[in-house]
């Protein structure tokens, strides 16, 4: 997948979790450590998107927003 388009679907993911209240990267850490896709709302086919996803880019991208302190 083009990091473009990777990039579009997680900020919609991120957009999406952060618009039920959640931490996103603390869902999308709980998804990925445990392989639990109900970590991921379904609203707006946030967990479709997710599945799509690589996720060791999903892993990369978590760390790089911690490096960042999750300012987004």
């Amino acid at each position: 997948m083009q990091d473009r388009v990777f990039q579009e679907k997680i900020s919609e993911v991120v957009e999406t979790i952060k618009a039920t209240g959640l931490d996103p990267y603390a869902q999308l850490a709980g998804y990925l450590r445990t392989g639990n896709i109900a970590y991921i709302t379904q609203q707006n086919n946030a967990r479709s998107k997710v599945k799509c996803l690589d996720a060791a880019k999903i892993q990369q991208f978590i760390a790089s927003e911690k490096g960042k302190g999750l300012s987004r």
